[in-house]
């Protein structure tokens, strides 16, 4: 269940946001850094620095979990 989340939902959410995103064609950024500008577009400032922190939770939790399995 949790492949189907990341894949389907998170990953098609991410994708609307960037093609939604009125400067998608002339923006300069890859990666997260345009779905960062991309979401700060659609819903203020505050975006980027939330989704800073979910990826870092993201990571952290990868890491740990790793480490867990060993």
């Amino acid at each position: 269940m949790a492949v189907f989340f990341d894949t389907i939902v998170i990953c098609s959410l991410t994708a609307f946001i960037i093609i939604l995103y009125d400067n998608f064609y002339q923006a300069s950024e890859d990666g997260i850094q345009l779905t960062q500008v991309a979401l700060s577009s659609h819903v203020g400032e505050w975006a980027s620095i939330f989704l800073a922190i979910t990826i870092f939770f993201f990571a952290f939790s990868s890491v740990v979990g790793e480490l867990l399995l060993r």
